[in-house]
């Protein structure tokens, strides 16, 4: 009689030894597919902050290159910035010398003026002279014989006089050509001058536009480099997070097979 008994709570037992293995690897096989899911999804997290931080990596690359770039093109902009104000300097002296030689040269010019002026006037007092002296006496008194020294006297001072004003007009017109040929020359200087500082005005200007460009790429720069370095705490953290999903799994089997082995060893012993 006692063992129909021992069998009938044998297999109640084995049955609930079954049900509860069967229910413990039914939850542990839950947990490891969850577990697996929300490995998949880390890693898809993972490979989605790499392939951003890939290419935010890039972005800051080329960020780079592009101030590199620009870091050259202001040095050179300084360089022809700093030559054109050179330049200009330059320019600026030889006008103020070739204004000074244009006032000299009109001051002897008018020097000159009033030279052949006082010779023209001189000539014609001695024309106003020679007249006076060839002119006919009044009636009755009798012309006195012009000495042949006088005469001489008189054609050699003329002479003199109209090679005076010869040699004058001669200086005039001369200083007449240099005034011309320096104002010339200052009106070409002056137009370089005033290209040189338009040169100067471009290349300050493309001085402050490499600045602020310089300037913004910076900007985005860090701005870049911030923003990655989240992306890095993040990887690290999923990768915890899997090995944590991985060592709770294996501690549900572990924990799943010592239940099981505690039902068999309870069930023999019964």
């Amino acid at each position: 009689m006692n063992d129909p008994v021992i069998a009938y709570v044998l297999a109640v037992a084995a049955a609930a030894v079954a049900a509860v293995f069967w229910l413990s690897a039914r939850s542990a096989a839950r947990e490891r597919d969850s577990a697996l899911r929300r490995a998949d999804d880390l890693e898809k997290d993972l490979a989605a902050a790499r392939a951003k931080a890939e290419e935010r990596g890039k972005l800051l690359e080329r960020r780079t290159e592009e101030v590199e770039t620009l870091r050259r093109k202001l040095q050179k902009a300084k360089k022809r910035a700093a030559g054109s104000q050179e330049e200009r300097s330059r320019e600026a002296r030889r006008i103020e010398a070739l204004e000074e030689e244009v006032e000299t040269a009109r001051q002897a010019a008018a020097e000159l003026r009033s030279a052949l002026e006082a010779a023209h006037e001189e000539m014609e007092s001695l024309r106003r002279e020679s007249g006076r002296r060839a002119a006919p006496g009044a009636p009755g008194e009798a012309r006195r014989p012009q000495r042949p020294r006088d005469r001489l006297r008189e054609q050699s001072i003329a002479e003199r006089e109209r090679e005076k004003a010869t040699r004058l007009k001669k200086e005039v017109d001369e200083l007449r050509r240099t005034v011309v040929k320096l104002k010339e020359e200052v009106k070409k200087h002056r137009g370089r001058a005033e290209t040189n500082r338009r040169i100067y005005l471009v290349a300050k200007g493309e001085l402050e536009a490499a600045k602020d460009k310089i300037a913004s790429l910076m900007k985005a720069g860090a701005r870049l480099d911030g923003a990655s370095k989240p992306k890095r705490r993040r990887r690290s953290r999923g990768e915890e997070a899997a090995a944590e999903a991985t060592a709770s799994e294996a501690t549900a089997s572990e924990a799943t097979a010592s239940e099981a082995t505690a039902s068999e060893a309870t069930a023999s012993e019964a």
